[in-house]
């Protein structure tokens, strides 16, 4: 039987000669690709390795060959591979595309499918997760519709540019039903909206820290920890789970090396010492440097991603704080990231408080960040056009603005309310 090869490469540049409908072993030749459709996906990097000279591709299960070509680089983005499959132009009425991939058991293989329509609702974009408050829920209920209105108008905002889908109850499906894409919206119990703080933080790996902060009560946090989680497992996702006390707003990652978070963490777990808490973190995160900030005076979260953000893996932005807490801040980063341009930005402290939260207006670098696009939270204040601009001179990715003044006034904005999640459990998640 006759092979039919479709071609395979990373960042545009890997190519993989592999079966079509797997109707034989692949084989080790070099491939000029015919005119082809482009689609996207992503594989698990423990599939494949490269050799040090890039001429072959093993994958590692199975120890299937497949070459490249020599001028090809092997780039990794995380823990996956962004291949982008080239479908022969013949062949593209084709209803599937199948690939095989390695789930997280190491040595269990089984075949992927995917469909053309599903490809170009889910290729390799990052998924943002958000959470609608119920309609039963006592504590948001004077500023219910004023949260209801800022998850439409963000819902929308990243949808077409970023997967996007929010999480909501039965009871409450109805606000959003007509109001954001049918496909951005899935029936979930999960029980509070700031789901960036209880979710898992999306590193080098998928890890579910402890979630029990100071400032909630015992009670509080394990109700909101078990939503999340039994939601986790009726989706059938995959991550690490961690003793360690973090929320995931106080981890702050540059998609690569590099995390920030603030000495808070050392005092959520006083049973170990700080050089033990600084190894296990870059032992479970995979990076290689930590800076641990001081605290902002006022935040009873200690929290850092309201302090800092990365434009790239390499430039940092960093509020402008007065001394001596500048130098405080300033002094930490330098001293615990290398190779890193920082840069500081402008911000507004309201000095007011809701339900003795401090407001987050004005707080420019509560951003949500993904691979192209940084979201970036305005307040109607007059500063507001002058950071967005300062921010788009110093990134790659576009900025995009999202009004945040009906929320932010809680004491979070769009980096709070928004979980970002990739790979295989985006994919199990986009399924619904």
């Amino acid at each position: 039987m006759k092979t039919k090869l479709l071609i395979i490469f990373v960042s545009l540049g890997l190519f993989v000669s592999i079966p079509y409908a797997f109707s034989s072993e692949p084989v080790g030749i070099l491939v000029h690709p015919p005119p082809l459709k482009q689609v996207q996906l992503e594989i698990s990097l423990h599939e494949i390795q490269c050799n040090g000279d890039r001429t072959l591709i093993w994958q590692k299960d199975t120890l299937k060959p497949a070459c490249v070509f020599h001028e090809s680089e092997l780039i990794f983005d995380r823990k996956w591979a962004k291949m982008r499959i080239g479908m022969p132009a013949e062949e593209i009425t084709q209803e599937k595309l199948c690939l095989w991939y390695a789930d997280n058991l190491p040595k269990y293989l089984k075949p992927y499918c995917i469909s053309e329509s599903k490809v170009l609702q889910s290729d390799s974009k990052p998924l943002v997760v958000m959470v609608a408050p119920s309609i039963n829920e006592e504590y948001y209920r004077e500023v219910f519709h004023d949260i209801i209105d800022y998850d439409i108008q963000t819902v929308n905002t990243i949808y077409g540019k970023d997967n996007v889908v929010l999480l909501v109850d039965k009871e409450t499906k109805h606000l959003f039903e007509g109001k954001i894409p049918d496909d951005a919206l899935l029936e979930a119990n999960v029980a509070d909206i700031w789901i960036r703080d209880f979710g898992t933080v999306d590193t080098m790996t998928e890890v579910k820290f402890d979630f029990k902060p100071q400032y909630l009560t015992n009670e509080d946090s394990v109700w909101i920890n078990d939503s999340f989680e039994d939601w986790y497992d009726q989706k059938n996702l995959s991550g690490k789970k961690s003793e360690l006390i973090l929320d995931g707003g106080n981890l702050v990652f540059n998609g690569k090396d590099k995390a920030i978070t603030t000495v808070r963490v050392f005092e959520d777990n006083p049973q170990y010492d700080e050089l033990a808490i600084d190894s296990r973190l870059k032992e479970l995160l995979q990076v290689t440097e930590i800076a641990y900030l001081p605290e902002e005076e006022g935040d009873i979260t200690g929290h850092s991603d309201g302090m800092v953000m990365w434009a790239e893996p390499d430039k940092l932005l960093v509020n402008e704080y007065e001394e001596p807490f500048r130098s405080q801040v300033l002094g930490e980063l330098e001293a615990s990231l290398s190779g890193v341009e920082i840069i500081e930005i402008p911000y507004v402290n309201q000095n007011e408080f809701w339900r003795d939260w401090p407001s987050a207006c004005g707080y420019y670098l509560n951003s949500l960040v993904t691979d192209d696009f940084i979201y970036v939270p305005v307040y109607g204040l007059t500063e507001d056009q002058m950071v967005l601009e300062l921010i788009q001179s110093h990134t790659s990715k576009e900025v995009i603005s999202i009004d945040a003044s009906n929320v932010c006034f809680m004491g979070g904005s769009v980096r709070c309310l928004t979980w970002t999640v990739d790979g295989l459990n985006a994919e199990k998640i986009l399924e619904h």
